[in-house]
């Protein structure tokens, strides 16, 4: 059986195999397609899910990063337990950081451009139409458009 997220889509919800999802986050930036495809919303559904699929079991995350082969490594959770029991950030959860601001970047720049310039740019710099299958995964394309973006930004 496929494993299914759900996203809202301006209209409707659309279903998204969790896979395709998963190269998107790895890859950087969760919020590009959420630009480019018009999603009104992101949700990462584990923030602390530290146990086995099911929760039939507790898993110890510094060791076990897919709840049990039931998720993507590092799906299930985006802080590991610190001794203090403070929260100790993943690097999954700083790179999502990096894709909020990106994402930042771009509704500022779309602000001043407006939002078929923005879209184009992307494009252009990504040399294709990017799609929820077909995207960009070389870390160059997001430091050339982040570059981009923050010399369009400073020119205005």
């Amino acid at each position: 059986m496929e494993r299914k997220l759900s996203m809202i889509d301006s209209d409707k919800i659309e279903f998204i195999p969790v896979d395709s999802l998963q190269k998107i986050f790895m890859k950087k930036d969760p919020l590009m397609c959420k630009k480019l495809q018009k999603i009104e919303g992101f949700l990462h559904w584990g923030y602390n899910y530290y146990n086995s699929q099911y929760s039939i079991r507790k898993i110890g995350p510094y060791r076990v990063t897919d709840a049990d082969d039931a998720f993507p490594s590092g799906d299930s959770f985006l802080v590991y337990p610190g001794e203090d029991g403070n929260a100790v950030e993943s690097l999954r959860l700083l790179v999502l950081e990096e894709g909020f601001e990106d994402c930042r970047a771009l509704k500022l720049l779309e602000q001043y451009k407006g939002k078929k310039y923005v879209h184009n740019l992307v494009n252009q710099i990504a040399g294709m139409n990017i799609t929820f299958e077909k995207y960009p995964v070389e870390s160059e394309f997001f430091e050339n458009l982040r570059a981009r973006i923050n010399k369009e930004l400073d020119e205005i």
